[in-house]
């Protein structure tokens, strides 16, 4: 495996190096595998994908402690990692889960983190919960058996139990940030958000 970051596929085999300028080639017989595919992308990096009126206030989760005074009533869009995280540093910085609105378009399978950490400590439950995930891989017969049998063997977990998630990417929140998420009552679930005004937020139902 030859690895070539900060480079620029040209196509044909030829990369062009972002660091040096120079350029490279493999032949024919060389298998190519883009290590962009997981690029990821966090608010802070584009625009919204929905359209902000006049008066509105909107901030990137990442300026959020640039701010010395966070008004009466906050609201976070977004129910994968960088909106849990979001509404973690809001109770964690002593807002009470009242003061929150959590605009979730879509649940997401949630990883215990006690489930990925290494050492002694965890060896008990990782080994079991490994043995209930290979057991249900083998067992599921569709899709949606098998996100039920991961769950039922405690790989996955989700924020409610009423709700049944559509989304999951590996999200990983400790128990304790589990039972802090399960604190913030307000939860709005009406699709993606088209536009925020001042005075009302337009949901998309996609």
């Amino acid at each position: 495996v030859d690895y070539r970051p900060m480079s620029h596929y040209e196509g044909d085999g030829c990369f062009l190096s972002l660091a040096s300028g120079a350029r490279f080639q493999v032949g024919p017989d060389c298998k190519i595998v883009d290590a962009t595919y997981q690029n990821v992308t966090v608010p802070a990096m584009r625009s919204p994908p929905y359209a902000i009126g006049d008066g509105v206030r909107c901030v990137t989760p990442n300026a959020l402690v640039g701010i010395t005074e966070l008004p009466a009533r906050i609201t976070v869009v977004g129910a994968g990692k960088t909106g849990i995280d979001a509404c973690l540093w809001l109770l964690r910085q002593g807002i009470a889960p009242e003061r929150l609105t959590w605009i979730a378009s879509r649940d997401s399978w949630l990883i215990d983190r006690q489930l990925v950490q290494p050492g002694a400590r965890f060896a008990d439950a990782t080994s079991l919960t490994l043995i209930g995930t290979v057991e249900a891989v083998h067992a599921a017969t569709s899709i949606a058996d098998l996100f039920d049998r991961l769950e039922a063997c405690g790989r996955l977990i989700r924020l409610d139990r009423s709700v049944r998630p559509t989304m999951y990417r590996c999200a990983t929140v400790s128990m304790a940030e589990h039972t802090a998420l399960q604190r913030i009552g307000d939860v709005v679930r009406l699709g993606r958000i088209q536009r925020i005004d001042a005075d009302k937020i337009n949901p998309q139902f996609a």
